[in-house]
């Protein structure tokens, strides 16, 4: 894949907002219910990968000009709903409770990227 620089720009610095926010999200569930530590850590850690993921899978399809770019993106997209869809569906057999940790994890990915796009302005 082409090196394209605006967009490893945007994933060194949401990598870097992801950091900050996951070490403040690792203390503050530790001290504060440990039990669900796992599932919070797995849960943004899996938004960060499926985030890179989709990052580069979009990026490779827009650069190829083929039309086999559609359906990478579309089978990409259906596979990471899927693993994501998996995983939370273990740890609810797994206990309940964990779900709900699980997706505020899962969800403060969404605060690195709201962050970033604040400073773009």
């Amino acid at each position: 894949m082409k090196k394209n620089d605006r967009v490893c720009h945007m994933l060194e610095k949401i990598k870097f907002l992801d950091f900050i926010m996951g070490i403040i999200l690792i203390l503050i569930v530790y001290f504060r219910a440990k039990e669900y530590l796992l599932a919070v850590v797995l849960g943004c850690i899996l938004a960060i990968i499926n985030f890179h993921v989709n990052t580069y899978i979009t990026t490779y399809a827009l650069t190829k000009k083929s039309l086999n770019a559609n359906m990478v993106i579309i089978f990409g997209y259906f596979l990471r709903i899927f693993i994501v869809g998996i995983i939370g569906t273990l740890i609810f057999i797994h206990n309940e409770i964990n779900v709900i940790a699980y997706v505020i994890g899962y969800t403060t990915h969404l605060i690195s990227i709201v962050l970033y796009g604040i400073n773009l302005k």
